[in-house]
């Protein structure tokens, strides 16, 4: 039986699980400090991770109190609950090299967080809003992930960049 959760107890999830990515991939921009193409390139995607935060945290103007502690969906609970599951110290500690950093990035990027990000902005911004959010955001940052390997070389490539402790 799925439990279900309120839907502020999702945002705040949601938020959550940015703050980890945004970790992670800072944690990305120190293990690769000696490449600094690599580095930067982290660095765009904690800084997006940080968007997508601010993004949801300013979704909580565009709901009435009375919505904010109401049940959500028992699907979407699952899936934010799923959320609170990323651990930035072990996902940073699995990565010895670049392709293992590229593997956990795109992880993160297809788990359940952009799910619920799309979710919550659709469901409380108006079309146009959310529209240009996910375009500006979500499409944006999965676009330079799909470029990784054209931008750092193949697996073989990325697996001689190795990861500094």
């Amino acid at each position: 039986m799925v439990t279900l959760i309120s839907l502020s107890e999702m945002i705040d999830a949601a938020v959550g699980a940015e703050d980890t990515a945004r970790a992670v991939y800072l944690g990305f921009v120190r293990k690769f400090s000696s490449v600094p193409e690599v580095s930067a390139f982290w660095q765009t995607m904690a800084d997006d991770e940080s968007d997508h935060a601010r993004i949801l945290s300013s979704l909580y103007v565009h709901i009435i109190e009375a919505d904010r502690h109401a049940p959500i969906d028992a699907r979407m609970a699952e899936k934010a609950r799923a959320l609170g599951k990323l651990n930035a110290a072990t996902l940073l500690n699995s990565v010895k090299n670049l392709d293992d950093a590229y593997q956990v990035a795109y992880d993160i990027e297809s788990s359940e967080i952009n799910t619920v990000f799309n979710f919550l902005t659709i469901r409380f911004l108006t079309q146009d809003e959310s529209y240009d959010i996910i375009s500006a955001t979500i499409d944006r940052h999965l676009l330079r992930l799909a470029q990784f390997s054209r931008k750092f070389g193949s697996v073989e490539e990325c697996c001689r960049v190795a990861a500094s402790a």
